[in-house]
């Protein structure tokens, strides 16, 4: 299959809400990743390199499993796997995080 601009669109609005989604856990991350491609866009060099650093800024932000890859240099197939796979993983760990919050204001059962 091909990468073309609906999955440059796709994965950059992912980026975008993950990228919210920790800022609701107190991680901010500053990137604004493009979602407007059209079919007629080339990526650029340069363009690519912004894409995978922002999906590397993403990364960063929590300590992630170990088993949560890594982005390279390269926009290939696993490549484009393994940025889906970092999402994912960022998004579970936000889920575990607001999970850990604790609602009834006590640590520890009958405390009040």
């Amino acid at each position: 299959g091909w990468y073309d601009y609906r999955d440059l669109n796709r994965v950059g609005e992912a980026m975008i809400y993950v990228r919210d989604r920790l800022k609701s856990v107190g991680e901010v991350v500053d990137i604004e990743p493009r979602t407007n491609w059209s079919l007629s866009d080339l990526p650029t060099y340069s363009a690519i390199t912004e894409y995978l650093n922002n999906i590397e800024k993403l990364r960063s932000a929590l300590s992630v499993p170990i088993e949560t890859p890594v982005s390279g240099l390269l926009l290939n197939y696993e490549e484009a796997n393994d940025i889906e796979r970092i999402l994912e993983s960022l998004d579970s760990l936000v889920i575990n995080i607001m999970k850990a919050y604790i609602y009834a204001g006590e640590f520890y059962a009958g405390e009040v």
